[in-house]
């Protein structure tokens, strides 16, 4: 019985010391750990596939927007870049004769004047940007409108005088004052007519719905005048001979 106690003592002082060697063991892995900042398996996370997190199903629609919107950013920054227009030929002005001298003494001649230097100025606006501004500031009339309609309500064809020139000086006024409408033209027209076309007009049968029919029917009226009194002389000259 004595001699059997020691080995039964025996085994516990064994499993001490394996307990010791692994608490040993233990401790050197945690001092390791700490000096290399390698974490312990235990502590160690598992990025097995089960485990990972998952991924977000907006992450991959978000990015496509990003690009998407990065495309569209260039291409307004291309748009409204500017170009490069160096190498496009400049506008070359036509040879135009300019206009006549006006130095403002003669004022039915403004007109003719202004006409030809917006043409002029609209064919080559680079080099006339603000010349045209500059020569109505300085020449044109402030009241256009109203002095044009005084002129038109006392306009006349003097007797013998040629209805060609009385139907350039009409439009000429009709343009400068806008639109009173057809049948006031028409009315102003007539009230400018010598009294021999008048005359030749209430003999003729047909209506002149339009200022262009009326315009039409005294130029050629007018026209056969002058061809005959034209035609007269012309005869009497041929009489007076010796």
């Amino acid at each position: 019985m004595k001699g059997a106690a020691p080995s039964i003592r025996g085994e516990p002082r064994s499993r001490s010391r394996g307990a010791e060697d692994e608490e040993g063991d233990s401790e050197e892995t945690e001092v390791a750990a700490a000096l290399t900042g390698t974490p312990e398996a235990s502590e160690a996370p598992n990025l097995a596939p089960s485990n990972q997190p998952p991924v977000s199903k907006a992450e991959p629609h978000f990015s496509k927007m990003m690009e998407q919107m990065t495309q569209l950013m260039g291409q307004i920054t291309q748009a409204v870049a500017p170009r490069d227009t160096s190498e496009a030929p400049a506008f070359q002005t036509p040879l135009i004769k300019g206009p006549d001298s006006f130095d403002g003494t003669k004022a039915y001649k403004l007109r003719e004047f202004i006409q030809s230097c917006h043409f002029i100025f609209y064919n080559d606006p680079a080099n006339f940007f603000s010349d045209r501004r500059k020569l109505f500031t300085l020449f044109d009339d402030p009241n256009e409108v109203r002095n044009a309609e005084q002129e038109l309500e006392n306009i006349r064809i003097k007797e013998g005088g040629q209805v060609s020139i009385f139907i350039v000086d009409l439009r000429s006024l009709i343009s400068r004052i806008g639109d009173w409408g057809e049948r006031a033209y028409i009315h102003v027209y007539r009230g400018g007519l010598a009294s021999r076309l008048l005359e030749q007009l209430a003999s003729n049968p047909g209506n002149f719905d339009s200022l262009q029919d009326l315009m039409d029917i005294t130029l050629g009226l007018d026209t056969r005048y002058h061809g005959k009194k034209k035609g007269r002389g012309s005869h009497q000259e041929k009489k007076c001979e010796p």
